[in-house]
């Protein structure tokens, strides 16, 4: 049965990688100092983009577009035998990392936290919290350089 949600990524990276490529615009911006000396191109407005990450029987969809600096979409944690949430982001986007707010229903409880992505070619990787509040919600190190992210990444994907 685990290959099912395996054999459904690979199917959709396959897909992903056949797509026309999307209208948007963009900034090319070279950073001085950096090492390969090459131009960091920051979307400034795009289409819908679509990112699934899929571990085990558990899966997370990522919907948003761009528009300048702001972000607006969806987030869907789909896991096998728990907790689903499935709701709303808004933030913004700065150096290649997206802060958002995620409003969502779990159990037919509301909630709003922090979630961050860095995209990072062609990937997104989701922000891992420093630390946890009082009420356990997520809580990010102020200093970008310092977030940590995970290593499993979202893959790019058709939009539905």
């Amino acid at each position: 049965m685990k290959a099912i949600p395996i054999f459904l990524l690979a199917g959709a990276a396959i897909i992903a990688g056949c797509q026309q490529p999307a209208n948007h615009s963009s900034t090319s911006i070279t950073h001085p100092g950096d090492s390969a000396s090459a131009a960091h191109t920051v979307p400034t407005n795009t289409g819908l983009q679509c990112f699934m990450k899929v571990v085990g029987r558990d899966s997370v969809i990522l919907q948003f577009q761009v528009r300048h600096d702001s972000v607006s979409g969806h987030l869907a944690y789909r896991n096998y035998e728990k907790d689903k949430s499935a709701g709303n982001i808004k933030g913004s986007l700065r150096d290649s990392i997206i802060d958002v707010q995620y409003h969502f229903m779990s159990e037919g409880m509301e909630s709003t936290v922090q979630t961050l992505f860095k995209l990072e070619d062609g990937k997104a990787y989701a922000g891992l919290p420093g630390d946890f509040d009082k009420e356990g919600r997520p809580v990010f190190d102020k200093d970008p350089a310092r977030i940590q992210f995970d290593t499993v990444p979202f893959l790019r994907v058709p939009c539905l």
